[in-house]
């Protein structure tokens, strides 16, 4: 590995560099993106790394790198001996503060992003305690991570994915950090991991079926959901009640409906309760057209159905949305930030969602289908890492924290800012003397 450009922001990207990692967790592909968006910033040289702890010793040699898709694994050591860091965003990786400091004595600066539902799982941990490990408890919950801030005195900036946007002063306030430090971000996704995966699932690799959607395959009139239930912002209790209303409605509408993620029912008695009251039940304990099944990942998933049934309780911004639009799948969903693209229906309004249902399981009936995926194209690149807006959004991003200049952010970032400004009653900001202000 040669020693890079010294002109250059040297930004590292602390995140777990596991292959297998990626395609089960969220936050690991958020680091990953965040890099490849990095390189294409003339002005920044990114890199991916890891604590030393987590990268084998045979690996920690510069000729013999650790490799994330062909991408060399620098261990977090290397910048403090023989590389400068200018940033270090702390991906998927808390760093100690007196692990910082030599880091900091050197003048790097540390940013933690944003991409956890800290308020919904602050909250759920304040109710609940802290998560129950499922050997004890089936039903835990999954406030993990406890209500203390990560990376206590060592942050120069938050970046808050701008789902969260309307949290931001919660979270400020928790990390003890100002608000003209905490920024949302520029949500990034890219096709390049999901890829990947489709290429090596057997019956992609035959030519005998396709991820995408395609008129007359078997699969269009079976429904997948993908809600994790690990917690209330993204459960399959609505999409099951849409499920149930159309098919109480129309028996025969649909072939199956996969419930992915929706294996832990068979722990909850007031699911269980649920189910065996549903249009579903077949009166003997078992049930037609609905199956309950352990997270699956989406090459196996895409072999089995292809219309998309989705909710989120504020979680607007999500992979498995924008992985089907890629494959330009029917979308039933209710994200805010994506009414433009598919099925969508507001809030948990289920009777229109199942009209809408209806209608995607109808898809390939459509006289304008090379429309629809084109404009499913336009929207993942609303969110992709070539995206000019969003690579100015982040190249500025990292720029502010050298400059403290304001960081120059997508139009709709800037709507939902202006979304959380004061209001005109009487006792707001506006109608009070500044002394009054903290």
């Amino acid at each position: 590995m040669s020693i890079p450009h010294e002109e250059k922001r040297m930004v590292a990207v602390l995140m777990n560099p596991s292959e297998g990692g990626m395609f089960n967790n969220g936050l690991h592909q958020n680091g990953y993106f965040l890099y490849r968006l990095l390189q294409k910033i003339p002005n920044v040289h990114p890199f991916l790394s890891a604590p030393d702890s987590f990268i084998p010793k045979e690996n920690q040699d510069v000729d013999n790198l650790l490799q994330c898709f062909g991408v060399p694994v620098v261990p977090m050591s290397f910048f403090r001996e023989k590389y400068r860091c200018d940033v270090m965003i702390c991906a998927s990786f808390a760093v100690e503060p007196e692990d910082a400091l030599p880091y900091k004595e050197n003048g790097t600066k540390f940013v933690a992003p944003i991409w956890g539902h800290k308020y919904a799982m602050n909250t759920e941990t304040a109710v609940f305690g802290r998560m129950v490990p499922k050997e004890k408890d089936p039903n835990r919950n999954f406030a993990a991570q406890g209500l203390l801030r990560r990376n206590p005195g060592i942050l120069d900036a938050l970046w808050i994915s701008p789902h969260f946007t309307w949290t931001k002063q919660y979270i400020a306030s928790t990390y003890n950090m100002p608000l003209g430090k905490t920024f949302t971000a520029p949500y990034i996704w890219d096709s390049e991991l999901a890829d990947i995966g489709m290429k090596a699932e057997p019956k992609f690799k035959t030519g005998e079926f396709t991820p995408y959607y395609r008129v007359g395959d078997a699969t269009n009139k079976n429904i997948y959901t993908l809600e994790p239930n690990i917690n209330v912002v993204k459960t399959g209790l609505v999409p099951f009640t849409i499920a149930n209303h159309l098919h109480k409605e129309s028996p025969d509408h649909f072939n199956h409906c996969y419930m992915f993620g929706g294996k832990m029912w068979e722990h909850n008695p007031h699911m269980i309760d649920l189910i065996n009251n549903s249009s579903f039940s077949n009166g003997a304990g078992g049930t037609n057209n609905i199956s309950f099944e352990y997270r699956t990942k989406l090459p196996a998933v895409f072999t089995m159905a292809k219309v998309q049934l989705a909710h989120h309780w504020n979680l607007g911004l999500n992979y498995t949305y924008l992985e089907a639009a890629h494959y330009h799948h029917p979308i039933v969903h209710n994200s805010e930030f994506m009414k433009d693209m598919g099925y969508y229906y507001r809030g948990a309004a289920v009777i229109d969602a199942a009209s809408q249902l209806s209608m995607a399981l109808r898809h390939e009936e459509r006289q304008d289908l090379d429309e629809y995926n084109a404009h499913c194209d336009e929207v993942v690149h609303r969110f992709g890492i070539n995206n000019e807006q969003n690579i100015r959004g982040y190249s500025t991003l990292i720029e502010n924290l050298f400059t403290g200049e304001s960081p120059r952010l997508p139009d709709y970032i800037e709507d939902l800012e202006s979304d959380l400004a004061y209001g005109g009653g009487y006792f707001s900001p506006s109608h009070l003397p500044s002394s009054y202000l903290l």
